[in-house]
């Protein structure tokens, strides 16, 4: 169960254009729309959305859009009965833009969970999930862009095997992004309302976006939310990579990550590819 929910919404609601602020000595900000409009390789996360890993945008792609994508992640953390537990996943993505302002997105991992200590391995298909976001406003001169979405776990992992809990879970999330300086920051806000017996939570992830080239961005996030496995792994912590576009229709990005607490992967190591069809 998560405490303290509201003090940690209101920091982050201060801390996210503190992040952004000293590129705005650099320059104004831009139509984050329309940029996402512009011609090029689309990166989506996990969750098939268009943004980072975790973090979406809070702009849409263009009408018509599709995006195939597939992954690997890996993550180890003190789960098993002797405190050593790794998880191995393979998720698949598809994203679709059904208007300008409503992108769909799904996801559907196989994940392979290894505990050392006791010689066990479990493997099977974790839990799909359904995504939506509709897009409310358009980054202006003055205004961030910000969307709403639905995000709806279907309990289609075996529970007995740690590959999820077997409940459908609903999220409702709210995502805003500025572009300040060519420095693109993402937040996202999701109230999650568990199935069985698991407690109601909020859950966030902070992002930046920060170009290095035309075809290449370094990447931050701040991640508090489960992902893969909506359990255990992948959840609380800090992943640093890089977004690489390697052709007309194709990006690449790769990430590591720190676990900040026990209920998170201690380790995380993970590559991405996205085909903009």
């Amino acid at each position: 169960m998560k405490t303290a929910i509201f003090p940690r919404v209101a920091a982050l609601l201060i801390v996210f254009p503190l992040m952004l602020f000293p590129s705005a000595l650099l320059a104004q900000s831009v139509d984050s729309q329309a940029a996402a409009k512009s011609s090029g390789p689309v990166s989506v996360n996990l969750n098939g959305l268009d943004g980072l890993w975790v973090a979406t945008s809070a702009g849409t792609l263009p009408e018509g859009s599709f995006v195939v994508g597939g992954g690997f992640v890996f993550g180890n953390g003190k789960f098993g009965p002797g405190g050593g537990y790794s998880t191995y996943a393979v998720p698949v993505t598809v994203t679709y833009a059904f208007t300008d302002r409503i992108e769909g997105g799904a996801s559907a991992p196989v994940i392979m969970n290894v505990d050392p200590d006791v010689g066990a391995t479990q493997s099977g298909f974790g839990d799909v999930n359904l995504s939506i976001k509709y897009s409310l406003q358009a980054e202006t001169q003055t205004m961030p862009a910000y969307a709403v979405g639905a995000r709806l776990k279907l309990g289609t992992a075996s529970d007995a095997n740690g590959l999820g809990t077997g409940d459908t879970d609903l999220g409702i999330f709210a995502a805003l992004d500025q572009q300040i300086g060519g420095v693109h920051g993402y937040l996202n806000v999701e109230y999650a309302l568990r199935g069985g017996n698991m407690d109601n939570e909020v859950n966030y992830a902070l992002g930046l976006k920060i170009p290095y080239t035309d075809s290449v961005d370094f990447t931050v996030e701040l991640v508090d939310q489960g992902f893969i496995t909506s359990e255990y792994n992948f959840g609380d912590i800090l992943i640093g990579g890089a977004s690489f576009d390697m052709a007309p229709s194709v990006n690449f990005g790769f990430a590591v990550g720190l676990g900040l607490n026990d209920n998170s992967s201690d380790f995380l190591l993970g590559g991405k590819l996205s085909f903009s069809l």
